[in-house]
């Protein structure tokens, strides 16, 4: 059977489809292999790119470990390429606190979650940490999420930024200055709380937008501060401020312009502290400065002060006069150095304690200018503002001429005939070479109070004050407010402060006389002081110190007066560290024509007297021939006597009877340190033939028979015991 050529072919048809799709085929693979090419050309140019930015770029597949990371990621977190092989987690990279939360953020975005700017506290290979923001996004294939692929930020460098511009918007914030800022025109733009409560505005938007010349009283002196800041780029003045209510304040104002990184303007910016109490403090000040010096300059008394190495910082004009130098040449001095070494020791002493926080007051003889002048000095601390002490301010008023219009005793320094006084001076001597107690014993009236006097004058006190008090004659009642002082209110009549006779011998010395009669509360204080230094006043609380030396003086026994109860052991213990025994007249007749010429020449002169008698030997022979039974103050009261009634030629004594009331005889017999019972015995022996041939006006033999015993035994008692044999009297 024929076949027509029109009849389809199946084989044909097979074929040519069969080359169609090859044909496709063909060109699909083209178009694959294009596709991969620009695939690979697209990837190397996003690893190009990613190696090129500045932050971390990652990607981590499906079990959590790192399949990749960028250089500036490696770089930042210290590691190698070689160390991505190993299988390094993301967990690895974060410090411990952080990793819950990373693994929770890693599970959300495995679940198709996209992260954006979550921060993590990112830790290197060496253990250091910095802050990152990380942006987490899913990597998706056929639907299904492959990995994750991000991008890490160091934002180190922003959180100092922050932090910087928090502080600084902190510290503009809560500054006390009122700050403002404002744009080149001048209208404000911000305003600090300071600001607000300065010019009295509640809210800020009062103020914002408004011109800066609005704010001040004087607009053109604020147009002036604005001309300066253009000029030199900042301006420093004081203006009168205007606030939203009217009201005023003084004002400091400094203001500069802000400019950009390039140094451009772009705005203005003021600070402004209200200094209204400031200045009416300085013209308070100022006021106070100027009365202070007008009575610093125009004081008569003398004013120093120093700093707190003694060294002389300011003296007033009065200083100047008095030790004819400048101010110049005294300041940065010390007081040694203008006043001499040994004035300059007290100084020092009384400047220590005032640095030590006391106010001292005493009087000091001080040699200026080769005359001895009479101060009364005022020490007290300078301190400062917190009561820190910085100085001393010392204010000395010169009262010589007032001394010398005061009474003084005439101590003299002669040395006496008799060895029972020679022996007193001398243990005198050895008290005033020292500093410590002295007590002095002796009867009524044998002059405890001059050798008191005595001492002090020979010690290094002498040029302190001496004061004397009689505890006899101090009622009870008062004799602890005139010793130690009161402060007003301390009891009835006790309007003011008093300061007490022992705070007015500060730098001297203070005799107690008669301490045998204080009362026993009075002795327990007495006592503190002793040991302390420092007593209070009456009804005072402040313990004052001062240094000041106490002899004490008494006619009785002490020891007696501790075993009856009437003082206390643990004072007389204290009182007893040197003693000092005064004799009778009686024992002691030869000094008797010099105490007549240390009586009778200043009797004379306190009496006005033109001319001073002269006692005649017989006179003289006739006092030495009484006992004096109240010593030296009878003798003294014997010559004023006689003087008042003397009217020139004959200088007539009325000397008591000698043998007046003198029946009861007694001798009183002391037994100091340095004497055996042979000096004993000797001293009743000479008391008794002195008073055997007083009583028989020098006639040896009634004396021996008044005694008991021949003649040739009173002259040998009278030879070994130093009589004259010619008048009876001892030699």
């Amino acid at each position: 059977m024929k076949t027509s050529v029109h009849d389809k072919n199946p084989v044909m048809d097979e074929v040519a489809k069969l080359r169609r799709r090859i044909a496709e085929l063909e060109d699909a693979e083209e178009k694959r292999l294009r596709s991969e090419e620009a695939l690979r050309k697209s990837e190397a140019k996003y690893k190009d790119l990613v190696e090129l930015l500045p932050h971390i770029v990652y990607e981590i597949d499906a079990q959590g470990a790192f399949s990749y990371m960028n250089c500036r990621g490696l770089e930042a977190f210290g590691y190698g390429p070689e160390d991505l092989s190993r299988g390094l987690k993301a967990l690895d990279f974060v410090v411990s606190e952080d990793r819950e939360r990373l693994a929770r953020c890693l599970g959300g975005a495995m679940q198709g979650e996209k992260l954006s700017e979550v921060e993590f506290t990112a830790v290197r290979k060496d253990g250091a940490t910095f802050p990152v923001l990380a942006y987490i996004h899913p990597i998706r294939r056929n639907g299904a999420v492959m990995g994750l692929r991000g991008v890490c930020i160091d934002i180190t460098k922003l959180r100092r930024v922050q932090q910087r511009l928090w502080v600084r918007n902190s510290a503009i914030a809560s500054s006390i200055n009122g700050i403002a800022m404002a744009d080149l025109a001048g209208r404000l733009n911000y305003v600090n709380p300071s600001f607000l409560r300065l010019w009295a505005y509640h809210k800020s938007k009062e103020a914002l937008g408004r011109h800066y010349t609005e704010f001040w009283q004087d607009p053109d002196e604020a147009v002036l501060m604005m001309l300066a800041l253009e000029d030199k780029g900042w301006a420093i003045g004081e203006q009168k401020a205007r606030r939203s209510d009217g009201t005023s304040f003084d004002a400091h104002v400094s203001a500069t312009i802000i400019a950009d990184e390039y140094g451009k303007p772009v705005g203005l910016m003021a600070s402004v502290l209200d200094i209204t109490e400031r200045k009416r403090l300085e013209d308070a000040l100022r006021s106070s400065e100027e009365r202070f010096r007008a009575l610093f300059e125009g004081a008569r008394d003398c004013i120093l002060i120093k700093d707190r190495t003694l060294r002389y910082t300011h003296v007033n004009p009065a200083v100047e006069k008095l030790v004819g130098l400048k101010a110049f040449e005294i300041v940065g001095r010390m007081a040694a150095e203008i006043f001499g070494e040994e004035a300059g020791e007290r100084i020092l002493e009384v400047d220590m304690r005032v640095l030590a926080g006391q106010s001292v007051e005493q009087e000091q003889i001080r040699k200026v200018r080769g005359a001895l002048l009479t101060f009364h000095d005022v020490s007290v601390p300078l301190r400062s503002p917190d009561g820190t002490i910085i100085g001393v301010c010392t204010i000395s008023r010169n009262v010589t001429e007032r001394k010398r219009t005061s009474p003084a005793p005439c101590i003299t320094v002669r040395e006496y005939p008799s060895e029972a006084m020679r022996v007193t001076l001398q243990k005198a001597r050895y008290a005033a070479a020292r500093d410590s107690i002295v007590l002095i014993c002796g009867e009524s009236g044998s002059g405890k109070d001059y050798v008191a006097q005595w001492i002090h004058k020979h010690s290094r006190r002498a040029s302190g004050p001496f004061f004397a008090i009689n505890c006899a004659a101090l009622p009870q009642e008062l004799a602890e407010s005139e010793l130690f002082g009161h402060e007003p209110g301390a009891f009835t009549g006790a309007r003011g402060r008093k300061r007490g006779l022992l705070e007015l011998a500060e730098g001297g010395t203070i005799l107690l006389n008669e301490i045998g009669e204080l009362p026993l509360l009075l002795q327990s204080k007495l006592l503190t002081f002793l040991d302390t230094k420092s007593f209070l006043r009456v009804g005072g609380e402040k313990s004052i110190h001062i240094n000041a030396r106490l002899l004490a003086a008494t006619h009785r026994n002490l020891e007696e007066e501790v075993r009856a109860g009437r003082f206390l052991p643990a004072l007389y213990y204290r009182l007893n560290v040197f003693s000092v025994h005064v004799p009778p007249l009686r024992n002691r007749a030869e000094d008797i024509p010099i105490l007549v010429e240390e009586i009778v020449s200043p009797l004379a002169s306190e009496m006005q007297l033109t001319e001073i008698p002269v006692l005649d030997a017989d006179s003289l022979k006739a006092l030495t021939r009484y006992l004096w039974p109240g010593n030296v103050r009878e003798l003294r009261n014997l010559l004023e006597r006689a003087l008042m009634l003397w009217d020139k030629g004959r200088f007539d004594l009325t000397i008591p009877a000698v043998g007046a009331g003198q029946e009861d005889w007694w001798c009183k017999i002391s037994f100091p340190e340095g004497r055996c019972l042979h000096d004993v015995i000797d001293e009743i022996i000479r008391s008794l033939c002195h008073e055997a041939l007083h009583r028989c006006g020098g006639r040896r033999k009634a004396a021996a028979r008044l005694l008991g015993i021949s003649r040739n035994s009173l002259y040998r008692y009278m030879r070994r015991l130093g009589f004259s044999l010619e008048n009876g009297t001892e030699s």
